[in-house]
């Protein structure tokens, strides 16, 4: 039977985060500026600890089965990795890093280096915090493949991340006994990515091994700052925790293990809401795609924050509900075609079945007004962050567009849905990025 790989799991102090595990102090050598003076005091601090604390006893850091493996590690990813091992310092979990750098797929001189540094600033208890944190770090390759992944948290960007995940493939769980990999897509675009992974794995049906795919999302406002140091020991990273929202993850992940992944990720501070089921979280992912369809192309075309695009964008509220109307119509015709039809397409009651202002359908309750609601709240929790797709524009990177937008466009073209408002958008998002 096949048998993850786990880290042995060591136990610090809470009250001591810069207390890290022997195999992660190494020098760090020709620093200069503040930022960097920070990062050589931890790893001192570190070394000079050779008293080890015991934190309070907890399941989540000696079983197997808590394994997490995060897949992307841009802002999003890392983050995560920050807050959970701020929480727990010996969390067995790993940054898994391609080592692919740029259009030619060529190896990053960092891909094979074992830990990144990151400083990490953010607000925690209402106070404004910069921390370093050590992440443990792997390359993927294929020597790793007796390395098996049980949970996969992939938080890359949507058009990488089905090509993402078949590269580490070879290390899913498959054994007689039933056992799987667990795969939670956190990235952008999630209703997306899923039916492009479903797509892949059909049609490599051979090859691919059996995994428990699940969806959640994180309104969470996070920039990714280029970091002013280089060595050669250690990748630096710089991420600024810019907007306070929310995690939202499903019932399903960690049923079968036994796990309460919402308690272990929210006693980290990542604001976890109470987990939901497959139906209600595809409720709550056309919410988030309905505000990355307002925030993410608006932000990148005006080039502003989240926050200043209600001043800044002329007809914000009007242009606003006009591209939340037509995600709604798009949402609610796919999930009225997905149940059983007692009546025809052309009845009616069917059509006002799927009023954008209104849903009396069986299943999630979306609605023009909800969606209005929940993109608001989403503007005003994340105020100040620079959205990821303006971050890519000002970075001359490609943007999730087709991901977003696009997939809105897409759907309603396959479902006889116009939607002039997010095409139009769709179009200039493409026409902008191509001239970064």
């Amino acid at each position: 039977m096949m048998a993850a790989v786990v880290s042995k799991a060591v136990t610090f102090s809470p009250q001591r985060p810069l207390a890290f595990h022997n195999r992660w102090r190494t020098p760090v050598t020709s620093l200069h500026s503040s930022e960097a003076f920070r990062v050589r005091c931890a790893i001192t601090v570190a070394r000079k600890n050779k008293t080890r604390m015991t934190a309070p006893q907890t399941p989540f850091l000696s079983k197997r089965e808590h394994k997490l493996d995060i897949l992307g590690s841009g802002a999003v990813g890392l983050f995560l990795a920050c807050k959970l091992r701020l929480a727990y310092p010996s969390f067995p979990l790993h940054a898994l890093r391609r080592g692919l750098d740029g259009p030619n797929h060529q190896l990053s001189s960092n891909a094979s280096k074992q830990t990144i540094i990151v400083s990490f600033q953010h607000t925690s208890g209402g106070q404004h915090r910069m921390q370093t944190i050590h992440i443990p770090s792997q390359r993927i390759s294929t020597e790793d493949e007796g390395n098996f992944i049980r949970n996969l948290v992939v938080t890359t960007k949507a058009f990488s991340a089905v090509e993402a995940i078949a590269s580490v493939r070879s290390r899913f769980l498959e054994d007689e006994s039933g056992d799987r990999t667990n795969i939670l897509l956190l990235c952008n675009g999630a209703l997306a990515v899923r039916d492009e992974l479903l797509d892949a794995a059909a049609r490599s049906s051979s090859t691919w091994p059996a995994t428990n795919v699940h969806l959640g999302y994180t309104t969470h406002g996070v920039i990714r700052e280029k970091s002013i140091i280089e060595d050669d020991d250690f990748d630096h990273e710089h991420i600024v925790q810019a907007g306070i929202g929310h995690v939202q993850l499903p019932s399903s992940w960690g049923k079968e293990q036994n796990i309460d992944w919402t308690e272990l990720w929210n006693t980290a501070g990542l604001e976890c809401r109470p987990a939901v089921s497959a139906e209600q979280m595809e409720k709550l992912l056309w919410l988030k795609l309905g505000a990355n369809c307002v925030i993410n192309p608006l932000t990148a075309l005006y080039q502003c924050t989240n926050g200043e695009i209600m001043s800044v964008v002329a007809g914000f509220s009007e242009l606003q509900s006009a591209i939340l109307e037509e995600v709604v119509l798009v949402a609610l015709t796919k999930q009225r075609l997905q149940q059983p039809q007692p009546q025809q397409p052309n009845d009616p009651q069917w059509l006002a079945s799927t009023d954008p202002t209104k849903n009396t359908s069986p299943g999630p309750d979306l609605s023009l007004e909800l969606m209005l609601d929940f993109c608001s709240q989403v503007i005003f929790d994340t105020k100040n962050n620079k959205s990821s797709m303006l971050q890519d524009i000002l970075n001359s990177k490609k943007t999730e567009i087709n991901h977003l937008t696009g997939y809105v466009v897409r759907k309603g073209q396959e479902l006889g849905i116009s939607t002039p408002e997010n095409a139009a958008l769709l179009e200039r998002v493409q026409q902008r990025s191509a001239q970064s």
